[in-house]
């Protein structure tokens, strides 16, 4: 190291590490001709990534905003993934249409999805309360890596 005293760098966190893992797995998944995934350039409040349709290879500009997430945690039974999100978030998510949150789980390295006008439905239904919390359940089910179309079906 060119400054030896220098030796007092920040710690990268796992949140961090995690976001970087889903974003790459992602990628992967989507080698579909008909997607193009854009990053931006800044994430300040939710919003990862554009997911945008290609209509014979051409830009259509038919989109939605995708918020990655990862997770260590354990599958539920049916292999989907349950975690908080906050509240306000979800809000935000919910102002641009199809708006999608996508749950890297890092020990099985797959994907999961949930839309977030699902999302909504879902606090809409279970809890009377939901808009006094500040965290709302996300439960995310499984995309095969196989089908990257399946992002745009319902669970």
């Amino acid at each position: 190291m060119p400054h030896e005293d220098l030796n007092d760098f920040p710690n990268r966190t796992a949140d961090h590490v995690g976001e970087t893992e889903s974003i790459t797995a992602l990628h992967l998944v989507l080698k579909d001709p008909n997607f193009f995934l854009r990053a931006l350039s800044e994430r300040d409040y939710g919003v990862d990534l554009i997911l945008e349709v290609l209509l014979d290879g051409n830009p259509s500009n038919w989109t939605t905003t995708i918020q990655v997430k990862s997770t260590t945690g354990n599958l539920n039974n049916d292999g989907s993934i349950s975690r908080q999100i906050n509240r306000a978030n979800l809000h935000y998510m919910l102002s641009a249409p199809h708006s999608m949150y996508i749950v890297y789980h890092r020990e099985s390295d797959t994907l999961r999805y949930r839309f977030a006008q699902h999302v909504l439905d879902d606090c809409r239904s279970t809890s009377a309360k939901w808009q006094t919390q500040d965290k709302v359940p996300l439960d995310a089910a499984i995309c095969s890596p196989r089908k990257p179309q399946s992002a745009f079906t319902d669970c």
